[in-house]
């Protein structure tokens, strides 16, 4: 359930936000050289829009996992916002559609760091919404894992 617009504010390029990634395994893989890697499944969105939490309005990034077994990963939102792959294409793959990506503060009913990567004008086709995903997830890749699923953690792994 949406909260009201006066509790919406800005979010500031220089912002960390969290990903939960659940503890599926076609949404991440080990690398050659043993990394843990995500796919770009892990911004799977029904309305396109992948839900972020804004690290400064939760706990540590343990607080943005649904499920004691997700993991977390961390994007900077100058970074997403300076994605520029997220294009439409026509029937002969010619440009005919740019669009701009945002990160937005969301915040629903039980968590007021809720925010969304949103696409403008809306990514409606699946090769852009693709586009969005794999883009995600090399910036994700990047950073790296705050936390890796549980199924990839080390038995004495202690979590905050």
């Amino acid at each position: 359930m949406p909260i009201e617009s006066a509790s919406i504010t800005p979010v500031s390029d220089d912002e960390t936000v969290f990903r939960a990634i659940a503890d599926e395994s076609q949404l991440f893989a080990i690398d050659a050289a043993g990394n843990l890697r995500l796919s770009g499944s892990a911004f799977n969105d029904r309305r396109k829009e992948p839900s972020v939490d804004r690290a400064s309005m939760v706990e540590g990034a343990m607080a943005s996992r649904k499920s004691e077994s997700d993991g977390v990963v961390c994007l900077v939102t100058g970074e997403v916002r300076s994605v520029k792959s997220v294009v439409t294409l026509d029937a002969k793959q010619r440009p005919i559609c740019a669009h701009q990506v945002d990160i937005v503060h969301d915040p629903v009913e039980n968590n007021s760091a809720h925010s969304v990567v949103r696409t403008a004008p809306t990514a409606a086709s699946e090769s852009a919404f693709r586009r969005l995903k794999e883009a995600l997830c090399l910036l994700a890749n990047k950073a790296g894992w705050m936390y890796p699923p549980a199924s990839r953690r080390p038995p004495s792994a202690s979590l905050r």
